[in-house]
C-alpha cells in the first residue's frame, strides 16, 4: 500500500483538520515552527512507533479533545484474508472511500492522549440491516440473513464473506454514505488488525536525535530493512504461528487434564497463555567498523553518511526491481545532515543519473520512431 494522504485534527500546532497529499517522493518546505517536524512525528505515532503525551494535543482545543490522525492508501491488496482463510476484498465490503481509497482514522483519548479506538472512512451501508455486518458472528449473520430473506442457494454458509454478500444482495437500497467504520469492535477487530499488518513501514529519521543504546531504528537503519522484509512474509509467519500455537495448546490442556485427575482445584484455576512474538526483535542487524565499532557509537557526522547512503542504496533498489516500495522513508531536515562537500557530490550524482536516464529514453524513443517508420514502408510496399 501507498500512503497518499494525511489529514490532521487537534494535535499541535493543527488544531483544525489539516490535509498534506503526497507522492512517491514528497518535500516538505516552510519556515521554522510551522508544522513540519509536527506532520511526521504524527505519522510515527500513526504507524505504531511512537507515543503522545499531553503536549501533543493542540493547545487551542479542549482538554479532553480528541486527536484524530487520518491515513488514506492507494496500491490495495488484491484480496485481504479476514475470515481465516476466506479471502475476500476491501472493495466488496464496502470499506474504501467514494474515490477508492482505502482510509484510515485513528482517535487518541485522556488527558495523556492514548488510541481509543480506529476506523475505516469508507463509502458503507447505513440501512440497518447492512451497517453492522463486519461485526456481526457467523451465527449472527445467518439469523440476520434467514430473517432478511435472503436467497441461501449456493451460498457457502462458512464463508462470513458470503453471508454477507447475500444479506446485502437482497437490500434495495444500501443508503451509502461516507461514514467511520468500527475496526476495534466484536469481529471487525480481526479486520483492523488485517489491515494493519498490510500497512507500509514508517521508519523516521531525525538530524537531531540523540545518540542512545535505544533507538535502534533510527540509528541503524538496517532495522527499517528488517521489518520491511518481515511484512513481505507476514502470511507465512501468521501460518507459523498457528500451527506452533495449535501443538503448545495441545500439550498444555493435556497437561491440565492429568492435573485435574490429581488436583481438580488447582487445575482449574491454570489457564495456558500463549503470547505472540515480536518478529523484528528475533533479528539483529547492524554496520559496524571493522574493529567493531557499532554505529550508533561513531560521530554523528559518519552516522549520516551511513544513512544517506542506505537511501540512495534502497530507491535504486526500487528502481531496478520496479516494484512499489513496503517502506515509508521520512528524513527531518537532509539538508542540514551533511557535509557541503557531500551535499554537491549528492547533486551533481543525481544529475548524472538523470541525464542518464534521458539519454536512455531519448535512445529508446529514436528506435520505437525507426521501427515505425521501417513498419509504415513495409506496409507501403
Amino acid at each position: 500500500m501507498k500512503l497518499r494522504q494525511v489529514t490532521l485534527q487537534n494535535f499541535r500546532c493543527y488544531q483544525h483538520p489539516t490535509t498534506v497529499d503526497f507522492d512517491d517522493m514528497t518535500v516538505l518546505v516552510g519556515r521554522n515552527d510551522a508544522g513540519k517536524s509536527a506532520l511526521l512525528d504524527a505519522l510515527n505515532v500513526f504507524f505504531g512507533n511512537a507515543k503522545l503525551d499531553t503536549d501533543d494535543r493542540s493547545k487551542h482545543a479542549d482538554e479532553d479533545a480528541e486527536i484524530t490522525i487520518t491515513c488514506e492508501f492507494e496500491n490495495l491488496p488484491a484480496t485481504i484474508d479476514i475470515d481465516a482463510g476466506n479471502p475476500t476484498t476491501l472493495q466488496d465490503e464496502l470499506l474504501l472511500t467514494a474515490g477508492g481509497r482505502l482510509g484510515i482514522k485513528k482517535v487518541f483519548k485522556g488527558k495523556t492522549p492514548v488510541l481509543k479506538s480506529a476506523f475505516a472512512v469508507a463509502h458503507h451501508p447505513t440501512h440497518q440491516h447492512a451497517g453492522d455486518l463486519l461485526a456481526l458472528k457467523r451465527t449472527q449473520l445467518k439469523e440476520r440473513a434467514q430473517a432478511g430473506g435472503a436467497n441461501l442457494n449456493g451460498v457457502n454458509q462458512t464463508k462470513n464473506a458470503e453471508l454477507r454478500a447475500a444479506i446485502r444482495g437482497v437490500i434495495p437500497d444500501l443508503q451509502l454514505q461516507s461514514v467511520d467504520v468500527p475496526l476495534d469492535k466484536e469481529d471487525a477487530k480481526t479486520i483492523g488488525e488485517k489491515i494493519e499488518a498490510l500497512m507500509p513501514v514508517f521508519a523516521l529519521f531525525k538530524s537531531d536525535r540523540d545518540s542512545k543504546d535505544g533507538d535502534e531504528e533510527a540509528q541503524n537503519p538496517l532495522n527499517a530493512a528488517v521489518a520491511a522484509a518481515l511484512k513481505d512474509k507476514q502470511n507465512e509467519l501468521d501460518q507459523v504461528f498457528e500451527y506452533v500455537s495449535t501443538e503448545v495448546q495441545k500439550i498444555a490442556d493435556a497437561t491440565l487434564a492429568k492435573l485435574r485427575q490429581m488436583d481438580a482445584t488447582l487445575a482449574n484455576q491454570l489457564q495456558s497463555r500463549f503470547e505472540k512474538p515480536t518478529w523484528n526483535k528475533l533479528f539483529k542487524a547492524s554496520i559496524v567498523s571493522d574493529s567493531g565499532i557499532p554505529v550508533n557509537k561513531r560521530g554523528s557526522g559518519v552516522r549520516r553518511l551511513i544513512l544517506i547512503n542506505f537511501f540512495r542504496a534502497k530507491a535504486e533498489r526500487l528502481v531496478s526491481e520496479r516494484k512499489a516500495p513496503s517502506v515509508i522513508y521520512a528524513v527531518e531536515e537532509p539538508e542540514t545532515s551533511q557535509h557541503p562537500s557531500n551535499q554537491r557530490l549528492l547533486v551533481r550524482r543525481n544529475l548524472q543519473r538523470h541525464q542518464r536516464q534521458l539519454r536512455l529514453r531519448q535512445r529508446d524513443g529514436d528506435g520505437r520512431d525507426e521501427r515505425q517508420r521501417r513498419e509504415r514502408q513495409g506496409a507501403g510496399r
